[in-house]
């Protein structure tokens, strides 16, 4: 889903440079925030894979300690959500096209009326 071949390394940093730029900043702190309390962390961002398709995600995990208190991994799963996040998007974008619709018809009618 990221893009990543066999051969690269998976790192925080090349994790984190398939995040979309709008919104590396809130899943860093997502995960320092998860790191810093011990628990799961949760978020929903867009990714931007090498082969250049947009995609948006839910990202889950938690980070494995060892008894020191230090990092020893992180365990995670991404779903994608792109197909629902696109309905949402379509379903919004006519819910505002019908409000603005129904201001246009109230607008008329408001005028007939003052012309009577």
């Amino acid at each position: 889903m990221y893009g990543f071949t066999l051969q690269e390394p998976l790192t925080r940093e090349s994790l984190l440079s398939r995040i979309h730029p709008d919104e590396r900043v809130a899943v860093e702190a997502t995960f320092e925030q998860a790191r810093a309390s011990q628990r799961t962390f949760e978020i929903e961002h867009r990714i931007v894979p090498p082969y250049g398709k947009i995609r948006w995600v839910i990202a889950r995990g938690r980070f494995l300690w060892d008894e020191h208190g230090n990092v020893l991994e992180i365990i995670g799963v991404t779903i994608d959500v792109s197909a629902q996040k696109q309905s949402d998007l379509q379903l919004q974008a006519q819910r505002e096209e019908l409000a603005h619709l129904s201001r246009v018809a109230l607008i008329g009618r408001n005028d007939r009326f003052d012309r009577a």
